[in-house]
């Protein structure tokens, strides 16, 4: 059996199925795949590759310029299908089930490879994972510190020449040879963070964490994070405000959270009178807490000092919050004394065991024999105006005082220090000369004189505002001691420098205002702003501050203005819940509901007190967390009824008593305005609540609150909890805050001053729709005042929408009869760029519908009504095309239509004194009507008119009347001097 093929010929090496290499002949081109299924034992098969003997296969080429090549099978029982390997290779060689080919496939190499290998001798990448299981080698790699190249081995280690990261480097460890080295500060703090992100619009971070890690970051924690940006980075040395150095090169962000988000992420604001906001790669730490006393210690060391802070309870650094410093003590101010000369500061010391000198150290101590040397003061305060001495009393103990006067008196110098030194626990006393268990001093003084006298250092004179005496103490001649005592001159004089504070708010963040312009007027307060706090609400949340100072009488500029207060959301809410029973039988525990103020069926919202039908009260909690009400607690006895016990049999009296001491202030008075069904009255050591109930005559009583609370307790029906009181005296004051008020019938509550009677309010709330004044109408129902009862509003009550007149702080004024709503106004709301046009006057419609109401008139002055009725005259304009009505004497009342050139074109007038009613119609100019005649028809060639006489009968009058030839049938014409009707 054979196959013919023809084909081109190619070169390559082959390796068949069998795994022996079959030799390839010459040739080459590019191959067309193709295959033709044998048919009677032989087929040709069109393809550019060659065939190869292999074992089991005959390949005969026939005929060389053909290229016909036969296969044949040189051992069926061994026969197996070949395939070539190459660029151009026998895709498939077709066989039956005796190993007999029955048909050839080829293919290109690439068609069959590409997209499937990688390659070896171009460029290549695949988009799936690649396996290196044994490692990979980089460059001409070369092991150790001064090799060359890469390698990365099947267990990751990795040896590389560098390492760049555009983001995070996380490890467990870092090592270089043991040694770390860092250029700017370590913390060591309470909490602390690394910044992955900041939406400084909303000002929220989120921080960069581990699986699992917590940040522990609280509420009003003190952060300082330091980051080198690519601009506003500090250039200047020095200390900042919160009194750290400056990082030149760096710029540093103080920030606090201001809400918890969640773990990962918290809202901040920026520290007072700062501008530089966190960033993304940050890292910083936490310094302190206002609060938290857990949250108020640190460390931190820089390349010159290590430093601990207790207590820090304030955005700045002081003194106070020092409690060791080691290293340069340049930056640090003990009482105004620098310790720039010193190398520890430590607030204090316990020893425990001996102090050890070491050899090189003048001030060395030496365990038992250690010398000590201080001063009883180190420095001084002198008054300029005052005497270095001052006359004292001698005043003796068992010594004998001789005197020839009855009054010993003495000079005593104001400014002296004591030196004390000690070897040990044995005192060394003051000498002249050195020797064992003595000391010397040698002073001296820069600014000052003084002497020095067994061991007491007297000033006798001040030159310097600061003057420094230096003192060296020489203990035995084997240490020398060095101590320095300081004095600093006052001089009673004029004021120093004055602050003033003022403050505004606004209802968002971007609405801070502009640095506002100084006047040296003092407690000048600029338009818009106010001079103390007023505090934050849900609708004017920021608040915002700035401060001048005044220096030798003059007043300076304000500050730039910052962020003052900020209103915050309500955090963890609490409610309670009481129930009166008149057992000690504890009632169940409640159900609870997801709706705020929920009170459960048998329950109040506020304690109504025990009495003798009720005299247990008990108290049950719920609390609101991350929005969710939680279950109510089991209830617990909040108050008990104490009843009277017998009266015991009298006593014999006793004898009278001294008196007593004055007992505690009672509370003050706290008047609440008129009674309310919904308002709960408290009592306390403090403050008790007094109310006023009014007679039909508006006539008020006052009540004084006896028990602990009250709730819908009508003091008129309930005298036990309620007391009468008969009158208020007169209260005389510069400055009074009270809750509410009532000052001559005006009563202040609320945002409100409104009239007892309810007919007029002011309202004070920031709410737009609500209208600033509303004015009802007294006499009438209650719901057509300005002020109507409203359970759910503050104070019970609110705003009347149908009072008879209202404005609002937008510009708009609506009036009404006060019974429905309002169906009259003036607006000032609205552009007059607005389409349509805004309306600023309407009448018969609400003010929501103006712009269909029956009159109304818009910006630009248009008038619609329904109807009108006009006196005098009236013009559609000036000159020109027009429309007037008048009325005169001639014509009686006249309407003239009139052209561009201002000629009449229809006049419809009378009757006046000398002319009947008429119709002229013109045509051109003209300037009177005909005499006597109502209807005239005229033009610039003619006129025709028509006049009724008194009898009845009918004139007319025409300039020209055609002839006979012009008329037509029906019309006039002249004929011999005679008018004449053509008839046919």
């Amino acid at each position: 059996m054979t196959i013919n093929i023809r084909n081109k010929n190619i070169r390559k090496n082959a390796l068949p199925r069998t795994g022996k290499v079959l030799d390839a002949v010459g040739g080459g081109g590019y191959p067309s795949a193709g295959s033709v299924p044998s048919t009677g034992g032989s087929s040709v098969v069109e393809g550019n590759f060659e065939i190869i003997e292999g074992e089991g296969i005959l390949v005969d080429k026939q005929s060389a310029g053909s290229l016909i090549y036969k296969i044949s099978h040189g051992n069926t029982s061994e026969g197996e299908s070949t395939a070539n390997e190459g660029t151009f290779v026998v895709k498939n060689v077709l066989v039956d089930t005796f190993g007999h080919v029955t048909g050839v496939e080829s293919d290109d190499m690439g068609i069959i490879f590409d997209g499937k290998y990688l390659r070896k001798d171009k460029p290549d990448q695949t988009d799936y994972l690649l396996g290196l299981n044994g490692g990979a080698t980089f460059g001409n790699y070369v092991g150790g510190f001064l090799g060359s190249g890469g390698i990365i081995n099947e267990k990751g280690y990795a040896e590389l020449m560098g390492l760049t990261l555009r983001e995070f480097l996380e490890v467990p460890e870092l090592r270089f040879n043991r040694i770390d080295v860092i250029s700017g500060e370590t913390w060591n703090a309470i909490a602390f963070g690394l910044i992955e992100s900041v939406d400084e619009v909303n000002r929220i971070v989120t921080l960069k964490l581990e699986e699992g890690e917590l940040s522990g970051m609280h509420l009003s924690d003190f952060c300082r994070g330091i980051f080198h940006n690519l601009t506003d980075n500090a250039t200047q040395p020095g200390k900042d405000s919160a009194g750290f150095e400056v990082m030149v090169g760096f710029s540093t962000s103080y920030f606090t959270p201001v809400e918890i988000i969640d773990n990962a992420h918290f809202k901040y604001e920026l520290k007072p009178g700062t501008t530089v906001h966190p960033c993304t790669f940050m890292k910083f730490a936490v310094y302190g807490n206002p609060t938290d006393k857990n949250r108020q210690a640190s460390a931190y060391s820089t390349r010159t000092y290590q430093r601990y802070l207790v207590g820090v309870d304030t955005w700045e650094i002081t003194p106070k919050h020092v409690s060791m410093q080691f290293g340069d003590l340049s930056n640090l101010v003990i009482n105004g004394e620098s310790l720039a000369g010193g190398s520890v500061y430590l607030n204090n010391v316990y020893f425990g065991g001996n102090i050890l000198t070491v050899g090189g150290l003048d001030n060395g101590l030496k365990g038992k024999d250690a010398y000590s040397v201080t001063l009883s003061t180190y420095s001084a305060v002198f008054n300029t105006r005052e005497d270095l001495t001052e006359q004292s009393d001698v005043v003796t103990g068992d010594k004998t005082v001789m005197t020839g006067s009855d009054i010993v008196v003495a000079s005593a110098f104001r400014i002296t220090t004591r030196i004390q030194a000690t070897k040990g626990e044995k005192p060394l006393r003051y000498s002249t000369v050195v020797g064992e268990g003595k000391y010397l001093v040698s002073a001296t003084g820069d600014g000052c004189t003084f002497t020095v006298t067994d061991g007491m250092i007297v000033v006798h004179s001040v030159t310097a505002e600061k003057a420094v005496i230096k003192i060296d103490v020489n203990c035995e001649g084997i240490a020398v001691y060095e101590q320095e005592f300081t004095i600093v001159s006052v001089t009673d004089g004029i004021d120093g420098t004055d602050i003033e504070w003022i403050y505004q708010r606004t209802a968002t963040e971007a609405g801070k205002p502009s640095k506002p312009v100084s006047e040296n007027i003092d407690d000048f307060v600029p338009e818009g702003w106010t001079d103390d706090p007023v505090g934050t609400t849900i609708d004017m949340p920021y608040e915002w501050s700035c401060k001048r100072e005044k220096n030798n009488g003059v007043w300076g500029e304000f500050s730039d203005v910052f962020l003052w207060l900020k209103f915050g959301k309500d955090g963890k809410e609490i409610e309670y819940i009481y129930r009166r029973t008149s057992s000690a039988s504890r009632p169940s525990t409640p159900g609870t509901s997801q709706t705020d103020d929920f009170v459960p069926e048998g329950w109040t919202d506020d304690p109504v007190g025990p009495n003798a039908s009720y005299p247990y009260e008990w108290v049950s909690v719920r609390k609101k967390v991350n929005g969710v009400w939680g279950s109510f607690s089991l209830p617990a006895l909040s108050a008990k009824y104490s009843f009277d016990g017998q009266d015991g049999r009298p006593g014999t009296d006793g004898r009278p008593g001294i008196d007593g001491t004055d007992g505690i202030q009672g509370p003050a008075l706290n008047y609440c305005g008129d009674w309310s069904s919904t308002t709960t009255y408290y009592k306390n050591d403090h403050l008790v609540d007094v109310v006023s109930v009014r007679d039909s005559s508006d006539n008020p009583t006052f009540y004084l609150l006896l028990n602990s609370s009250s709730r819908n307790q009508y003091p008129g029906s309930y005298p036990s909890v309620w007391q009468v009181q008969n009158s208020f005296k007169n209260v005389a004051t510069d400055l009074l805050f009270a809750k509410k008020a009532t000052i001559s019938r005006w009563s202040f509550s609320n945002y409100y001053i409104y009239s007892n009677n309810l007919s007029a309010c002011f309202n004070g709330s920031e709410n737009a729709d609500v209208p600033l004044l509303a004015v009802g109408v007294n006499g009438q129902t209650l719901d057509s005042r300005g002020l109507i009862p409203d359970s759910a509003s503050p104070g019970g009550y609110k705003v009347n929408p149908k009072a008879a007149l209202k404005i609002y702080k937008r510009g708009i004024l609506t009036v009404g009869e006060g019974i429905e709503d309002s169906n009259a106004g003036i607006s000032g709301v609205g552009s007059a760029a607005s389409n349509p046009a805004p309306i600023r006057f309407w009448a018969g419609s609400t003010y929501d519908n103006r712009y269909s109401a029956p009159y109304r008139v818009d910006h630009f002055g248009n008038l619609v009504a329904n109807n009108c009725d006009l006196t005098g005259s009236f013009k559609t304009s000036a000159a020109g095309k027009r429309l007037s009505i008048s009325i005169n004497s001639t014509y009686g009342a006249l309407l003239s239509m009139t052209d561009a050139n201002s000629n009449s074109v229809l006049k419809l007038f009378g009757p006046g004194t000398s002319t009947p009613a008429g119709i002229n119609v013109v045509n051109g100019s003209f300037t009177s009507i005909m005499e006597g005649h109502q209807f005239a028809l005229i033009s610039s060639i003619g006129s025709m008119s028509t006049k009724i006489d008194s009898d009845g009968s009918t004139m007319i009058k025409a300039s020209k009347w055609p002839t006979a030839a012009k008329a037509g049938i029906g019309e006039m014409y002249v004929e011999n001097g005679y008018v004449k009707v053509k008839t046919s």
